[in-house]
Order: C-alpha cells, then sequence, then structure tokens
C-alpha cells in the first residue's frame, strides 16, 4: 500500500504509515525511446533483477540478459517457472561456491575484506519527532534556483552580473553544507539537478563524501529529481519523462536510495496539469507541493481548508495514478517579514534586551500571528513554512542563526502555555506528519489551469510565446530519441560518443524549465536557450553519423523503425548508407517522405523502416 493510500477518502482508515515503494523511471538500458524501465503486467513473464542502488530500482529483463541464459525460451508460464526456479537454484549453489572459496583465499592471503556500508537514516526514518497535542510548525530551508531567467544557466550558476540579479548557485550550495555539518538538527532541500550535477563535477573527494553523509543522514534530501523543475502546459510528455529520467538516474547513480526523490516540488510553474501529476504518481512519488494556483481557487481553498487533497489524475490508471498534493501558503516564499537570507532586507532577531534594538517581543508575536492564521486554512496540526525563495541562502549562516533563534525562543513559550512547537524539516516529513494525522481528504480530478494571480492577470500568453523557440525544442527532442536509439542499435560505448548523447539529454533537460520552454526569460538568456540546442542538435547528429557509419547489419534487425542522420554533402557516407541498406533489406519510408525530409545545419535526417515481404508475410511491418 502506498502513501497516499493510507489517506481517508470519507472514512477513517489505520494511520500507521505505509509508503509507496515503486521504481523511479531510471536505467541504464534504453528501452523504447526512453531512459526508464516500465513496470511488469501481470502474466507477462519479466524477471526482475535489483540495480545497485535503490534496493526498489529494477531494471526488467524480458528474454534478455541473466533470466534467458538462466531459464532459457518461454515454453509456457507455469512450466518455466517451475524450470527456472530449479536452474536459479542451481546457479545460486555454484555462486555460494565460488564466494566461499573467494573467502577462503582472502583469509588465507590476509587481504582485507570490504567493509559492510553503513546503514543510512534517510528518509522517513530520519524526520524529526512531532508534538502531539501541539501545532508543529515544519520550518523547510530551501533555494528556488530558476535554471536560467533573467541570467543565462552558467551566469546563475557561477555568480556572474551581480547588476543583474545577485544569484551564484556554487555559493548556495557550498555554504549550505559548511552549515549543515556543524548541527545535525538542520535540514535543506536541493531540488534542480542541473545545478547540482554542475557543482559536483567540481567537488573533490572529501567534499563529496561530506555530502553523501549529510543526504545519507537525511539532512539534505533532493527533492523534485528532474533536471529543470519543468513547465507543464507546453512541454510534450515524452521530453517530462526524459527530463525526470536524466536527473533521476544522475541522484541514483550518485547517492543510491537516499537520493531517490519522494516528493514532487512544482513550486513556480505558472499553472499545473493532471498529466504531470499521474507521471510523478507513476514513478513512485508520495506527493506533490506546489505555489501557484488561480486566486480564486486559492481563496475558496483557504476558506474550506481544502489547500490539501487527493489528485486522481487519471480516470483509465485509476487509484495508481492518485497523487497527495498540497499548495504552499506563501508559494515558495518566507512568511512576510521573516526572510533572513543577504538578500532580504527584513529584521534580524535582537535578543539583546540592553540593545535599543531590541524587537523579540514584536518579533515573536508577528510570527505566531502569521503561523495561527495559517494554520486555520489547514486540517491538521501540522503547518509547513517554506523558508527560502529565489537564490537564497548564498549566506546560509544569516538564515538558521536567525531561525535557529527563532525555533528556541518559540519553543521556549511552551513553559508558559504555548502550543507551538517549531522543528526543522522537510516537505517529505510534512507529509510524513500530515499521513499519520488520518484526515479526510478531498479529491481533484482536473487541471489547475488557466493560472490567474488577480482579477485581470490570466498567465495564458506563455502558451504560445517565442514559437520558434518552442519548434527548436520539439525538433531538438526528436533529434535526440535518434540518438538514443542508434546509440543503442550501433552499440556504440565510446566515451566521447557517451558524452554526447549525455550533453544533449541535459540541453533537453534545461529546456523543459519552466522559464525556458514557455519563453518567459530574459532575451538574452533566450539566445542562449537556443545555442545549447545547436550544440545539443551537433552533438546528436555527430552520434547518428558514427552510428550509421560503424553498425553492421544487426542495427537494422531491430522491429523498431530506424532513423539516422545522413550528412547530404557527404557522397561517400551516402554510398555507405546505401550499401548497408541494399544488403539488409531496409528502404526509404516513402518519396513523399524522402521530400519532406528536415534539414538542419546540413544533416538531412533520413527515415527508414523495414521493407515487408507481401508474398509470405514475412518481415516487420
Amino acid at each position: 500500500m502506498s502513501l497516499v493510500d493510507g489517506f481517508s477518502r470519507g472514512s477513517p482508515v489505520s494511520p500507521t504509515p505505509s509508503f509507496r515503494r515503486s521504481s523511479i523511471f531510471t536505467s541504464n538500458t534504453l528501452i523504447g525511446s526512453q531512459d526508464f524501465a516500465v513496470k511488469s503486467r501481470p502474466n507477462l513473464f519479466t524477471h526482475a533483477y535489483p540495480y545497485p542502488g535503490p534496493p526498489t530500482l529494477l531494471i526488467y529483463l524480458s528474454g534478455r540478459g541473466v533470466a534467458r541464459h538462466v531459464c532459457g525460451e518461454r515454453t509456457g508460464y507455469q512450466s518455466t517457472r517451475e524450470a527456472c526456479s530449479l536452474r536459479l537454484a542451481a546457479v545460486c549453489e555454484h555462486a555460494m561456491l565460488v564466494i566461499s572459496v573467494l573467502a577462503c583465499v582472502v583469509a588465507v592471503c590476509g587481504l582485507p575484506l570490504p567493509l559492510k556500508p553503513q546503514p543510512s537514516t534517510c528518509g522517513y526514518q530520519s524526520c524529526p519527532e512531532t508534538q502531539s497535542g501541539m501545532l508543529n510548525v515544519h520550518l523547510v530551508p530551501h533555494s528556488h534556483d530558476d535554471v536560467g531567467w533573467l541570467k543565462t544557466v552558467d551566469q546563475y550558476y557561477y555568480g556572474k552580473f551581480d547588476n543583474i540579479q545577485r544569484a551564484g548557485v556554487q555559493y548556495i550550495i557550498d555554504s549550505v553544507v559548511g552549515e549543515l555539518t556543524k548541527d545535525p538538527s538542520k535540514r535543506f532541500i536541493q531540488v534542480e539537478t542541473a545545478f547540482f550535477w554542475k557543482w559536483w563535477l567540481e567537488q573533490d573527494d572529501d567534499m563529496r563524501q561530506t555530502y553523501r553523509k549529510l543526504v545519507n543522514s537525511g539532512q539534505i534530501e533532493m527533492i523534485g529529481g528532474g533536471w529543470s523543475m519543468n513547465d507543464e502546459a507546453a512541454t510534450h510528455y515524452q521530453s517530462t519523462v526524459d527530463n525526470f529520467s536524466w536527473g533521476l538516474r544522475r541522484l541514483n547513480d550518485t547517492f543510491g536510495e537516499c537520493g531517490r526523490p519522494r516528493i514532487g516540488w512544482q513550486i513556480d510553474p505558472f499553472g499545473h496539469s493532471r498529466e504531470t501529476a499521474s507521471i510523478m504518481a507513476r514513478m513512485g512519488f508520495d506527493g506533490l507541493f506546489f505555489g501557484r494556483l488561480d486566486y480564486q481557487d486559492k481563496q475558496q481553498r483557504l476558506q474550506n481548508k481544502t489547500m490539501e487533497m487527493m489528485w486522481k489524475a487519471s480516470a483509465n490508471l485509476g487509484s495508481e495514478a492518485d497523487l497527495f498534493t498540497g499548495v504552499n501558503y506563501n508559494g515558495y516564499s518566507y512568511p512576510s517579514g521573516f526572510c533572513f537570507d543577504i538578500n532580504c532586507s527584513d529584521e534580524p532577531i535582537i535578543e539583546d534586551v540592553d540593545s535599543p534594538e531590541y524587537n523579540v517581543p514584536e518579533r515573536l508575536k508577528s510570527f505566531i500571528d502569521q503561523v495561527k492564521k495559517q494554520a486555520a486554512s489547514y486540517a491538521t496540526d501540522n503547518v509547513m513554512l517554506t523558508m527560502g525563495g529565489d537564490f537564497n541562502y548564498m549566506e546560509a549562516h544569516m538564515n538558521y542563526k536567525n531561525m535557529d533563534k527563532l525555533i528556541r525562543l518559540v519553543n521556549g513559550l511552551q513553559t508558559n502555555g504555548s502550543e507551538i512547537h517549531l522543528l526543522y524539516s522537510t516537505p517529505s516529513c510534512y507529509l510524513k506528519a500530515v499521513h499519520e494525522a488520518n484526515v479526510t481528504l478531498t479529491t481533484k480530478t482536473d487541471d489547475f489551469f488557466p493560472y490567474a494571480s488577480d482579477e485581470h492577470s490570466y498567465w495564458t500568453g506563455y502558451f504560445t510565446s517565442r514559437p520558434t523557440q518552442k519548434r527548436f525544442e520539439r525538433t531538438t527532442n526528436n533529434m535526440l530519441q535518434v540518438c538514443k536509439q542508434l546509440s543503442v542499435l550501433a552499440r556504440l560505448s565510446g566515451e566521447e560518443e557517451e558524452r554526447k548523447l549525455n550533453w544533449a539529454r541535459e540541453a533537453q533537460g534545461v529546456m523543459q524549465h519552466h522559464d525556458a520552454i514557455t519563453g518567459t526569460a530574459k532575451q538574452a538568456v533566450a539566445n542562449d536557450y537556443s545555442r545549447i540546442l545547436t550544440e545539443a542538435v551537433t552533438s546528436c547528429s555527430d552520434v547518428s553519423r558514427t552510428a550509421i557509419n560503424g553498425a553492421g547489419g544487426d542495427m537494422t534487425g531491430s522491429r523498431a523503425v530506424v532513423v539516422g542522420d545522413v550528412d547530404e554533402r557527404s557522397v561517400a557516407a551516402r554510398s555507405h548508407v546505401a550499401r548497408r541498406l541494399a544488403g539488409s533489406g531496409v528502404r526509404p519510408a516513402s518519396r513523399l517522405a524522402a521530400k519532406q525530409c528536415l534539414t538542419l545545419n546540413g544533416i538531412e535526417r533520413v527515415y527508414l523502416q523495414r521493407t515487408r515481404n507481401k508474398h509470405n508475410g514475412r518481415g516487420s511491418p
């Protein structure tokens, strides 16, 4: 049973948490045109082998790999299962014998055995204790780091052009790590994988080990997991899945189970689609939090205490696409007057009673009043305060120092009868607390579109703004799918090809950002997005050319449609491909299709398909 199944839909259920443990859509094996493993279906004879990292991350092998070599071809479901069990048992006996021999050799030779990995305390088990009978206020430190908006991706990361916006993501991560290592009670959530990965590649082994410890202890929680925080209106579902797939794959390869996000964090996109919620539910997410919804809808939900709901995201998939969804009270900003960041100008908390600037009483009163007002619009004794904003925490000690004071002072009032308890927390820990409250939730079945921030401000222009860039992104996505399929069909394994393919993946991930595909970034940033896409197309073209020039007949042996790139100026390349096609029964799909081939930078995309033998029915359709 998933966590979302533990919420009531009209009748109370057991408050005992039982969390969803389904696989995330990542693997090192290309299946179809995506980078993720699909769930097995009933009566489908598939064998699942755990992938190193998350124990729930499975690579499904159907008639291939280990299962095929051990179990042979499928001749009957039940009989094959029995035969497979016997053969697997035999294989296990041999494996245990080999392991025993190796252990003896190690013992005799004095070679050190690898240390047993220390158990991690990430995830829900790392959550701090809440106080029963009190209003638990979950402080969630975070920074919303746009993958391009007023400045380009690299300008944001390196902190260039502070005159445009004071923002440097590398300093944010450095500063947060320094503060969290000093106090195990502190928390932070990391969202955009694109920025994190850029930072990670620059770190030495000591810093990487420090960061891993913070992730394994639950102090840093990976949230969302996509390469960027994707838009939900102008994107195509295939690119949305690829965006999550690539980001989650990087996190899994780096941190294993503790790097697997459990929560969707769509705090800034301009409206929300149920298809995105459905994708998240299918990826194994337990919940989703977002910040923007129509102002009238929000007013109604605040009055009715329905800011949290069960989003039934698919009528076809049923409960499999149900996802707990919460609307953040302050969007994603600090409570009014309590931004302690270097980019803000709110008053710090001054405790010195001898100072003329002493302000504890009024600051506590203002904070508690806001907390009580927010709590009146939610159904449980838990509220989540988003303690962050755009590119905050470059000087993280300023935030944490004042939040430490706030926590100590507010909790100190409990001796005088106060029933408010503050704690550092994360969206996952807040969701766990709401789940344990065993509340009845309303349901939602449609989109949160269109988004209006006030009476005359409908955020709909971005559906069509910068149409050329939107088209460029779609074309690049087509090229990316070509790249991925050809690299598998041609069995490319070179580092250079892998680097170019990964660059194209990352470029497409950046373009799903809610200020990229939407066209809402500054012109200079839009130009940089075009540069990124151009380099991605070039990289994909190189990979495709290598695949076609270096592949043998096996490349065209697949039932899938084969799509290739040919340099239209290269007669040698054309002749080479023609000879291969002539010997493999592959031909251009049609004369009309050939005339409509799209040419980009001198690269002609040629669509190919297997020839059907009309006389004997052989061949692929």
